[in-house]
């Protein structure tokens, strides 16, 4: 049984291969037609979300340069339908207006690759990833040339252009992410790593002054209470989903005792890839302890009013850095993971206290918030020194006038 099953996926891959062929057909004409360089076309996380680097900089674009033609293209309904009552340059990525205006475009303004747009007439234009991240933890690397064979034909064979087409250009934020960049990409050409910082790090900027819209938070209100000193624990996403992070010693009752001590409360915002299964603890009886699923803007509005930040290997540390708060990095079954997953950073010399069990968490919070403590003060700024070569807010601006220079 398992044997037909595999003949199966693989019957069903070659079907949407061949299929495919007239699609392929059309990448290589595209080649060959004149490219508009007024033309900007963006999309973001495969063309199913509006939001990220993507978003702020199509944003900033829209109010500051209304002679350039920027069309974003989605490949979600919902998305597309919700979009265009707000904006008439929104198009589905595989519509005939879509087709069309991504063969006349110059320049692709991406956070994932060249699937967040229409990949089948892209071939010339000029793709500018700006990742969705400014500085992981995890390893993200896309070296498609380690991948087994197996794997390289059943790529090839279901998203070819997903793997094979490389960023021509490359942001980042300081020649020390640029290393970082570089592996992750397999760019070996440095001149393609352009260090003009992200478009998220200017909307980070912009929050600290902001006040907090808290309609965008209605069911969490009592977590943003003024008087609170606000934790939040921010997981990764993790192949393994039986894990949870309410193991390794936890204890509600505890964890809500602590708070109590600093009039503190915490906030569980479980990653959106496996929010189902994670929440298998009633946490309802505390009134100092929630759980949600913000994404996106919420969750970067979110980092400007946290206090404290908890994770384990979620990238968002390196934005949190921005405001110059404790964090705490949780250990939690860390050999497995890194079997699993692998890092790029040495997490140990992160900047933050390590715990491998909510003990050792529960010991670290009382020393933030009961007795001040805060000994990664120091190492927090030096390697916000280091991501951050120019955190001014004017990143946006850089990447117009790098692209009108290229």
């Amino acid at each position: 049984m398992f044997y037909l099953k595999q003949i199966k996926a693989w019957v069903i891959l070659l079907c949407i291969s061949v299929v495919k062929l007239p699609l392929h057909f059309l990448y290589f004409l595209s080649g060959f037609y004149p490219r508009n360089k007024n033309i900007w076309i963006f999309g973001s996380w495969n063309g199913k979300y509006f939001r990220g680097n993507s978003k702020y900089l199509f944003s900033y674009i829209l109010e500051k340069y209304p002679d350039i033609e920027i069309i974003w293209l989605t490949k979600d309904e919902d998305l597309y339908n919700n979009l265009k009552r707000e904006y008439k340059n929104v198009y589905r990525a595989y519509s005939l207006t879509g087709f069309i205006y991504t063969l006349r475009a110059r320049y692709f303004f991406v956070t994932h690759g060249i699937l967040d747009i229409n990949e089948y007439a892209s071939r010339k234009g000029i793709l500018i990833n700006m990742s969705h991240s400014i500085y992981p933890i995890k390893d993200m690397n896309l070296y498609f040339e380690k991948w087994p064979l197996k794997q390289k034909i059943k790529a090839l064979l279901s998203i070819p252009y997903g793997v094979l087409i490389k960023p021509d250009i490359a942001l980042t934020s300081s020649e020390h992410t640029a290393i970082a960049t570089a592996h992750h990409y397999n760019i070996k050409d440095f001149s393609k790593i352009k260090i003009t910082g992200v478009p998220k790090t200017d909307f980070l900027i912009s929050s600290i002054n902001k006040p907090l819209n808290i309609s965008n938070f209605n069911e969490n209100k009592r977590y943003f209470d003024e008087d609170k000193k606000r934790i939040l624990f921010l997981p990764t996403w993790r192949k393994d989903h039986n894990f949870s992070l309410f193991r390794f010693g936890f204890n509600a009752g505890k964890l809500s005792n602590t708070l109590i001590q600093f009039n503190g409360v915490i906030g569980f915002n479980y990653h959106p890839s496996t929010i189902k299964y994670e929440n298998n603890t009633d946490l309802n009886t505390y009134n100092n302890i929630v759980a949600f699923n913000y994404s996106g803007d919420q969750i970067n509005q979110l980092l400007s009013r946290v206090d404290l930040l908890i994770t384990d290997y979620s990238a968002l540390f390196a934005d949190f850095l921005i405001y110059d708060k404790p964090i705490i990095f949780a250990k939690f079954d860390h050999s497995a993971y890194i079997k699993s997953r692998g890092l790029f950073l040495d997490y140990d010399s992160l900047p933050g206290a390590k715990a491998e069990t909510w003990p050792e968490i529960l010991v670290h919070i009382k020393n933030i918030f009961v007795d001040r403590e805060d000994e990664y003060l120091v190492k927090r700024k030096n390697m916000r020194n280091l991501i951050y070569q120019n955190a001014d807010g004017n990143a946006c601006e850089r990447i117009v006038q790098e692209v009108m220079n290229l």
